[in-house]
């Protein structure tokens, strides 16, 4: 069966090397997973098309250009796809991001913890906001989040969060994150800052993943280690 570990080796696959393009991951009509949406392994082009443009990239210019890139519910998608799927082609994890969390809990991957009885962020959980989704990589001891995502101002990328009442670049996740793109994708992070995401990244809704009887073991307790320790595991 598919492990936690899984899901972080497949979302870190794409991360520092492809960009946010809007309806990446996503069919033309705008149903459902596409091409890329439902494909196993990473596609070349995400690659190629980050090499010509990091630096430059403008994803208001780019909408739609399918096989370029992934959005952050193409991203969420893919991943859960790589994680829990073996051949390309059936039918996919990619939907509205907004609902994301709360259709993967229906499916019985996990539970589903509305915003305001989150009591924290476990490893792996599904964060669906209004307009994005997010994977949390864990917690840290202050409260903020390291997290993993698709964003217009910087493509797939580990990400910090702010705190309230915390100056910006001072949390434990943004340390968290910094060190991570500096140390495994530096060519990214030679052309974008690490992110450390607004507040209101905190008004989602939640899945936590079901490790006994859902789709998803954790043999390797990643749920019970801090988020520098997975990113270390997956990626050191």
């Amino acid at each position: 069966m598919p492990t936690l570990r899984n899901l972080f080796e497949n979302a870190f696959r794409p991360c520092g090397q492809t960009l946010y393009v809007w309806g990446g991951g996503w069919n033309k009509e705008d149903t459902g997973a596409g091409e890329d949406g439902m494909r196993i392994g990473l596609n070349p082009e995400w690659k190629r098309f980050f090499d010509e443009n990091a630096g430059t990239y403008d994803y208001d210019k780019h909408r739609f250009e399918f096989g370029h890139g992934l959005d952050c519910s193409g991203f969420v998608g893919w991943t859960l796809y790589n994680t829990l799927e073996k051949e390309p082609g059936i039918p996919g994890y990619v939907m509205s991001s907004t609902t994301m969390a709360k259709t993967f809990a229906e499916r019985g991957f996990g539970t589903y913890v509305p915003n305001e009885e989150i009591t924290e962020y476990r490893p792996g959980d599904i964060v669906s906001m209004n307009g994005h989704v997010w994977i949390a990589i864990g917690q840290c001891e202050d409260g903020s989040v390291v997290l993993t995502h698709s964003s217009p101002n910087t493509g797939v990328q580990i990400s910090g969060s702010m705190l309230p009442g915390k100056e910006e670049k001072t949390t434990q996740s943004y340390a968290v994150a910094e060190a991570a793109m500096a140390k495994y994708f530096s060519r990214c992070h030679s052309f974008y800052a690490t992110r450390e995401c607004a507040l209101d990244y905190r008004g989602g809704n939640l899945m936590h993943w079901d490790l006994e009887h859902g789709v998803l073991t954790d043999p390797d307790g990643f749920v019970k280690m801090g988020p520098a320790e997975i990113i270390d595991a997956v990626l050191g």
